[in-house]
């Protein structure tokens, strides 16, 4: 599996981790791009606010949580990234 294609695998199932899915404000929540991917809103320290790529690094898990969608019994493509990957698809 090329580094592109990892990418979108990990990035679809970055779903299921809620971090930066709630907030506070009316513009801190995720919410659905024209394309369907989920957005998520990112504070700036000198206000206003961005939009954040969210990826997994991996989805390769050795444990069976019952409630992940993830999990290790689960049917879904295993892929990871390595931090050389990443650099590169950013730099490009």
């Amino acid at each position: 599996m090329d580094t592109v294609e990892k990418l979108r695998v990990l990035s679809e199932d970055s779903q299921y981790d809620l971090a930066c899915a709630c907030g506070t404000g009316k513009d801190e929540h995720r919410r659905r791009g024209t394309d369907g991917k989920w957005l998520y809103p990112v504070a700036l320290p000198q206000g206003g606010y961005t939009v954040l790529l969210k990826t997994l690094l991996s989805n390769a898990c050795a444990n069976d949580c019952k409630y992940c969608p993830l999990r290790s019994e689960t049917n879904v493509r295993r892929c990871t990234l390595q931090t050389e990957e990443v650099a590169r698809v950013f730099m490009e």
